[in-house]
């Protein structure tokens, strides 16, 4: 063989390898993107999970969310669908959640879907109940930011008697 064809054959496989590694490369920082989009938006679910079923009072409750909401979000949490529910000197009302168990689920780049079970005691007049539900969270990217677009209570689980 030539100088000049081995040279070749060389250089053929030299650039081969160098679109092979940049190929790898990008793979592996479009992953670590994703994984870095979906800790933000797991931090962003938690934390609306935890200010929407952790609460002392309805009015507290709805100053601590708007926040970590769009304006359709926050819109669709309204009990009646049409206004903040005022807080009553007849009837007091808090919440706390526990146990959250999140599992995302993306649709693409912009918006993501979570299936969240979680345990809420809530207390209305000093009586406590508590249950295990599925939540449903939509969350889109706004500007950079996390933001829950809506939130759809799935259901509640059956409890051992």
């Amino acid at each position: 063989m030539k100088k000049s064809t081995v040279f070749n054959l060389i250089l053929i496989v030299s650039l081969i390898l160098n679109v092979v590694v940049l190929i790898n490369s990008s793979n592996i920082n479009s992953k670590v993107n994703d994984q870095r989009a979906g800790s933000a938006s797991l931090k962003a679910n938690s934390k609306f999970l935890e200010s929407f079923f952790t609460y002392q009072t309805t009015k507290e409750k709805y100053e601590v969310i708007k926040p970590l909401m769009t304006d359709v979000g926050y819109r669709s949490t309204f009990p009646s669908g049409m206004e903040i529910p005022e807080d009553s000197a007849e009837y007091s009302v808090s919440s706390k959640m526990t146990g959250l168990k999140p599992f995302q689920f993306k649709e693409n780049d912009t918006e993501l879907e979570y299936l969240n079970e979680l345990t809420v005691t809530t207390t209305f007049n000093q009586i406590e109940t508590t249950e295990t539900v599925v939540v449903k969270t939509v969350l889109v990217n706004k500007q950079d930011k996390w933001l829950v677009n809506d939130i759809i209570m799935i259901g509640e689980i059956a409890g051992e008697e």
